[in-house]
Order: C-alpha cells, then sequence, then structure tokens
C-alpha cells in the first residue's frame, strides 16, 4: 500500500511539471532559489501552484512559485502578503534542513508583521523561528524567539498558539538539560491540546515525553508515552508523525538493550524519512543504525552507515548532531586500528563542541531565562561598555586618549556647573513649598498612623529619592558620551528635560495630598507643555493628548516621563523639517489587563529601524530600556512619521 500511494505521488509530480512547464524545471542547488524576469500570473496563481508542488513536496518548484508571489506582493505594497509569502518560503526550507534559509525568511516574515502590525503573524514566525534555531543549535537564540512567541500569543489569547510554544520550549529545555522545566512544559500543553481534541498535537506531546524518559533511563514511563504516539499516529494516518515514532522507538530499543527490535524499527522509520525525502531525518537514522552496529561490535557496518549519515549532513547546519556522529566514528575507527582517521575524528568533534560550547554557554542560557527589569542595570552595562571603549582606544593611541581626556574634563565641568545652577533653582522652588511640607509632616506626626508605618513611609520616600538621583547620575555619565565641542549644548537641553521630567513628579507629589500617587493625565499634560516650551520651533505643533484620569505611582510615572519626553523631543527635533504645521498624538488607556500607549506624529519619518537610531543617540536607546523595565512591548516605525506603540501589564 505505501509503495502504490509513493507511485501515485510520483505520478503527480509528472503531471504537475507537465502543466507548468519549463517554469521551475532550472534550481541552484542548496542556494537560495532567484525569481528571475517580470511577474506573468496573478499572486493567487502563483501560491496556487507553489501549494500544489508543496503538496507532492516537490520543493525546488514550490519556492520558485513563491518568488513569484513575493514580487507581485512587493510591486502592489502588499505588506501582509510579504509577510505571509516568506512565512512559507522559510517553512520550506525549514522542512529541508536548510535552517539557515529558513531563519532569514522568518526574520522576514517578523519584519513585515511588525510593520502592519499584526500580532499572530508574529507570533507564528517568532515561534518558527525558535524551532529553527533549536535544530541548529542555537538554543539561547531559540529561547529568545519562543519567548516573545510566547507572550504574543497570551496577549491575543490564543490558547492553541500557548500551548505551541510551550511544546517547542520544552524540547529546547529537554535538549539542555533542564528535565523538569521540560515536563512541566509539555503537560501545559497537553492539558491544552487535550481540551481542543488536537490529536496529532496530543501525540507530539506523548513523543516528547518518551524521549525525555528515555534520556532518563526510565524505560517504562518511555515505552508507556511512544506506544500511546504510535496508536494516535497510525489512527490519523500521520505519515511524517510515524516516520518520527519508529525512529524513537528504534532508539528506545536501542539504549534498553533489544537490538533486533531496534533494527527493525529504524528500518520502518528509513522507509518513511525517503517517502518524503527528509534529508535530515534519514542522517539520524543512519545515526541510529550506526549506534546498533556498534553495540553489536560490527565496527564496519557501523562505520558505513556513519559516513552516511555525515554525508547527508554536508549541506544542513546541525553541529551538535555532527559532533555526536564524529565521537562516535572516531570510536568505530580506533577499534577498527585505524587511529588516524579517529584522531582526525576527534579532533573535529573538539571543534564543533568549542563552537557549541561558546554559542550555548550557560550565562547565555540564564540570560534568555530571566528577564532583567531595572533601568539602573542596562545603564551600568551601558556605562561599563563605554568604559572599555575609552580604554581600548587610550592603549591604541596615547595622544588621541589625551585628547579625549582633556575634551572630557571641559565637558564634565560645564555638566557640573549646569548640574548645580539647575538644583540650585530647584532648592529655591522648594522652599517655597517647605511650610506646607513642614505642616504635612506636623499632622502626619499627630496622626494615628503607628510609629513604626511612618519609619517605613519615610524610609520608602528616602529610598525613592535615592534611585531617582542614581538615575540622574547615570544619564549624565552616559550622556557625556555622546558629547563632543559641536554639540554639547544640544547634548545638555536633552539632559534637562529629561530630569526636568523626573523633578517635576517631586514637585506634584509635595503639593498633592498623596506622598506616593499621582494622576497620569495631569502629569502627562504639564510635562507636554514644558517640552515644548523648551524646544525653540518655527513649526506650529498641534498636540492631541487623550489620556486615562488614573492615579498612578511613582515607579510608573517616572519611566513613562521619561519615555514621553523621549519620544515627544524625537517629533520635535526631526519629524517636521520646517514645516508649518504639525501634529502630534498622544493616547493612552487600560484593559482589566494591559496598559495601551501610542505616541505618533504625521511628520516625514526616518525610513529607520530602530537597531539604527540606537547607534545614533541615546534616546532610542532609553526608550527600549524603560520599556523593559515597566515589562512592555514596543512595536516602533519610522515609514510615514514616528510612531510608537506600547503594550505594557496594566500600570499602577
Amino acid at each position: 500500500m505505501y509503495y502504490f500511494l509513493k507511485l501515485i505521488k510520483l505520478i503527480a509530480i509528472i503531471l504537475c511539471l507537465s502543466a507548468y512547464g519549463q517554469d521551475s524545471t532550472e534550481f541552484v542547488q542548496n542556494e537560495e532559489i532567484k525569481f528571475v524576469g517580470t511577474p506573468h500570473f496573478s499572486m493567487e496563481e502563483y501560491l496556487e501552484r507553489s501549494s500544489n508542488f508543496n503538496d507532492i513536496n516537490v520543493y525546488d518548484s514550490a519556492i520558485y512559485y513563491l518568488k513569484g508571489a513575493e514580487e507581485v506582493a512587493k510591486s502592489i505594497h502588499d505588506v501582509r502578503a510579504l509577510g505571509e509569502i516568506n512565512y512559507k518560503i522559510g517553512n520550506i526550507y525549514y522542512a529541508q534542513s536548510n535552517f539557515d534559509l529558513a531563519q532569514s525568511h522568518f526574520q522576514s516574515s517578523v519584519m513585515y508583521y511588525q510593520l502592519i502590525p499584526d500580532t499572530l503573524g508574529l507570533a507564528g514566525s517568532y515561534n518558527r523561528l525558535g524551532v529553527s534555531y533549536k535544530y541548529s543549535g542555537n538554543f539561547s537564540e531559540s529561547l529568545n524567539a519562543l519567548n516573545i512567541a510566547l507572550k504574543l500569543y497570551m496577549t491575543a489569547e490564543d490558547s492553541l498558539g500557548i500551548a505551541n510554544v510551550k511544546l517547542n520550549v520544552g524540547n529546547v529545555f529537554k535538549n539542555i538539560g533542564k528535565s523538569d522545566k521540560a515536563i512541566n512544559a509539555y503537560h501545559e500543553a497537553l492539558q491544552i491540546f487535550k481540551k481542543y481534541n488536537r490529536q496529532r498535537s496530543v501525540a507530539n506531546c506523548y513523543n516528547n515525553l518518551g524521549n525525555l524518559y528515555k534520556n532518563e533511563d526510565q524505560y517504562d514511563s518511555a515505552f508507556f508515552y511512544m506506544y500511546q504516539t504510535l496508536q494516535i499516529r497510525e489512527q490519523t494516518n500521520d505519515e511524517q508523525g510515524l516516520s518520527f515514532i519508529h525512529h524513537n522507538l528504534a532508539n528506545l530499543h536501542l539504549k534498553s538493550g533489544e537490538l533486533d527490535s531496534a533494527l527493525f524499527y529504524i528500518s520502518r522509520s528509513y522507509i518513511y524519512k525517503t517517502g518524503v525525502n527528509d534529508k535530515m531525518g534519514q542522517a539520524t537514522d543512519m545515526e541510529v543504525y550506526g549506534e546498533i552496529y556498534m553495540k553489536k561490535n560490527e565496527w564496519r557496518k557501523a562505520v558505513l552507515h556513519l559516513e552516511t549519515a555525515l554525508k547527508l549532513l554536508e549541506e544542513i547546519d546541525n553541529l551538535e548532531f555532527k559532533h555526536g556522529i564524529l565521537v562516535n566514528l572516531a570510536i568505530c575507527y580506533k577499534n577498527l586500528g585505524d587511529f588516524k582517521s579517529s584522531t582526525n575524528a576527534f579532533y573535529e568533534a573538539k571543534i564543533i563542541k568549542d563552537s557549541l560550547d561558546k554559542r550555548n554557554s550557560h550565562t547565555l542560557f540564564e540570560g534568555e531565562l530571566v528577564e532583567y527589569e531595572l533601568l539602573s542595570d542596562s545603564i551600568q552595562k551601558a556605562h561599563l561598555l563605554l568604559e572599555q571603549d575609552l580604554q581600548n582606544a587610550k592603549n591604541e593611541n596615547d595622544e588621541l586618549a589625551n585628547k579625549v581626556l582633556k575634551r572630557n574634563i571641559f565637558l564634565l565641568i560645564i555638566t557640573i556647573l549646569f548640574v548645580l545652577i539647575f538644583f540650585s533653582f530647584m532648592i529655591i522652588r522648594y522652599q517655597r513649598n517647605l511650610y506646607r511640607t513642614t505642616e504635612r509632616h506636623k499632622k502626619l506626626a499627630r496622626s494615628s498612623v503607628p510609629k513604626e508605618e511612618k519609619v517605613i513611609l519615610l524610609k520608602e520616600v528616602h529610598h525613592r529619592v535615592k534611585n531617582n538621583f542614581q538615575i540622574i547620575n547615570s544619564l549624565i555619565r552616559i550622556q557625556s558620551g555622546y558629547m563632543d565641542e559641536n554639540n554639547f549644548r544640544e547634548k545638555l537641553k536633552a539632559l534637562e528635560t529629561r530630569i526636568r521630567s523626573m523633578s517635576l513628579i517631586h514637585e506634584k507629589l509635595y503639593k498633592n495630598d498623596s506622598i506616593s500617587k499621582l494622576n497620569v493625565k495631569e502629569y502627562l499634560s504639564e510635562l507636554k507643555a514644558y517640552i515644548l516650551e523648551s524646544y525653540e520651533t518655527d513649526t506650529e505643533i498641534e498636540f492631541d493628548l487623550d489620556v486615562e484620569e488614573q492615579m498612578y505611582d511613582i515607579d510608573s510615572l517616572i519611566p513613562l516621563g521619561l519615555i514621553m519626553n523621549e519620544t515627544i523631543s524625537n517629533s520635535i527635533k526631526h519629524a517636521f523639517n520646517g514645516n508649518r504645521s504639525g501634529k502630534i498624538s498622544v493616547k493612552m488607556y487600560s484593559d482589566d489587563k494591559f496598559t495601551y500607549l501610542f505616541i505618533d506624529d504625521n511628520g516625514k519619518g526616518s525610513g529607520k529601524s530602530m537597531d539604527q537610531l540606537k547607534h545614533e543617540s541615546l534616546g532610542m536607546e532609553l526608550i527600549t530600556d524603560l520599556t523593559e523595565q515597566l515589562d512592555g512591548k514596543l512595536t516602533f516605525s519610522s515609514q510615514n512619521g514616528f510612531s510608537y506603540h506600547f503594550i505594557f501589564p496594566r500600570l499602577k
């Protein structure tokens, strides 16, 4: 029956090739396929033809027609279609185990979906990007992409999307030896898939649980989950899934010492993999063949299969898998007395191991597992990098270092003078409110609040003031790195507005009955007015402020104020380019789970990406760091004006 189906598939391939003529006959093997010529089909026709070839596993032709669809989409500026097409191309390269090209197209898909923006499209692209990174052995990047996908699916409240990501995260945890985390992720995904009766996905969870228990030498549990998987995949006629479970059962029987059963299952797996032209799968089967023959002490047969596996992997980027094969080959050569080949294989394996260790260090893993929340951490890192760059420059050229030192001393003196003047001004203003503050303190002392609570309250106030002075100090030190003799006045003006956005909060707190919360609408209104007064411009700027009436505490208001300062200042300085008029709109509201902040202008934009703008000034770096401090997500565009869309967990 199986070979009859393969014959039908072959006939279908021939018919498709005859129907579509010579459009798909010339392709570049193992390289990015290029579409040449003027599009002569509609986008729908290109997509339909691609789908037909993809269904019968003629991947080169499928990609060719997708490239044609991409040209049409570009010509009509259909961004959504470009995202979908790159996603499909990435999936085809992924199916061919060409993970480098798969990652490239998933990254393009992410870029296009960010421009729309399309939350579910972005989530799907990040999910596939994460899986692709996993198969190429880059577990740190994989976890990063999957974490982003999980947040997006949670935002969209897509339960099945969440389950798919958790399944993939479990696979990464399994690969890096975090078994407990992997089991938790699998069972969380399993509950969702069972709820929605997604049998193939349930089978995937069982399969991965079986593999994990096999790695832990818990064979009874491993056999239980794998036979559950086999049963479901036979019921659903999942051909690709059947190839995977036969491979896993072969591995399990091999590890438990049942070599004849292992040979039976791996032979079935190889038949399935050949049928779908899965080179990566064929290579993994050849490796299992080699390990079986190693157990049997049939070293020449083992070498034959392991070398075949290496040959299949020549065009596939999977260093971890190649490392395991090379180690086994070295052992086989040694037992055959071929010590030269054994040494060469061990040497190649060591090179790969060093590369993998560098790519997937423990520090990188922990960096992706833990989200950094404090702005001071990011500022400290930037400061350390700046000091390192200055030290390198000093080592390379003493004369240049002396010039830098003199310039920095000059700028530091100017900055210190500026700060002294600014704080002198603030002290004078605070003295005006001294009497009111004293009366409030006396009232607090006479109140029925216990002494212990007053002490805690005062300590909290001092702590917050101390933190804000540390932030100011860090801002001054980092800003100095962007100063030179030509722009220091401009940079000092930017620094002044940042400090002013923070001091305005404390000034309003002194005047307010509450010492911990402020009305966000009133605060942002005053801050907007100050920013507009701070910059000289010939443009008449209309300001549309639509902000909810909510009381926010200082921990939310300070980052919000700094974000508002950076975005509005950027629009005033760069968006309107001498136009007579311009408009900046700020909209902010909350629902039960999230707080949304949208800041847009109708200027000309810059056409630059977020990363490009980070390299040019401190402002964009601050915006992204402050967004992370509030556990938020930023979508940015500068194509048609500057547009910042923030989503935060509901601010308090």
